[in-house]
């Protein structure tokens, strides 16, 4: 995972318009419906291997990113493909100086869609009624984490993160039968590299 992350910043870095670090940068206008930012993230509960674009505002306070996700059979039992919508809150941003940048807290909520005739959206009519409780095929979590980056490469920032995530169904059975599941079975982590552009 190190080196394909390693790649992936790279390829971004060097596709990214601008100069070398260090040099002043031009203010760019971009059309809004341009992503202003990659991602690359392991596991978190939207895939193995996730690539995703994503759009900041408020400063990168607020960010909404969009990642395709994969499970390969190896690792699922079956291949899994899903579609994740994220927003991530990052009130607070600090700038220890040399282009450094921590956001030392971040929240984040996503909802997740699998793809595959296995998940549903309304409960198929040979289930009885009551059978699961929530559709399959869309899940939500609830993500809190912390990332550090650095402007370089001619990026607005390059960097990492790592999360905490709970999917929905296993944080509720974790609260309510706290003897019979513990920490780790509700919570994932997450890491990840994101290219700010």
């Amino acid at each position: 995972m190190p080196r394909a992350a390693a790649a992936i910043a790279v390829a971004v870095a060097l596709a990214a318009p601008g100069g070398a670090a260090g040099e002043d940068r031009v203010e760019r206008r971009r059309h809004w419906a341009l992503p202003d930012q990659a991602k690359l993230q392991l596991a978190g509960n939207v895939g193995f291997l996730s690539p995703g674009v994503g759009w900041s505002w408020l400063g990168s306070r607020l960010e909404g990113d969009l990642f395709f996700g994969w499970v390969p059979a190896s690792i699922g039992g079956d291949s899994i493909v899903s579609l994740t919508g994220k927003l991530t809150l990052a009130p607070w941003r600090l700038q220890p100086g040399s282009g450094w940048s921590l956001r030392p807290l971040t929240a984040a909520l996503q909802l997740t869609y699998t793809f595959g005739h296995e998940y549903f959206l309304r409960l198929p009519d040979h289930y009885p009624h009551g059978y699961y409780s929530a559709a399959t095929a869309l899940r939500s979590a609830l993500a809190v984490g912390a990332s550090v980056g650095r402007r370089q490469w001619g990026l607005d920032e390059i960097g990492v993160y790592a999360e905490l995530v709970a999917l929905d169904a296993m944080l509720g059975f974790w609260i309510t039968n706290p003897r019979a599941l513990g920490p780790t079975d509700a919570l994932s982590l997450a890491v990840g590299v994101r290219a700010a552009f």
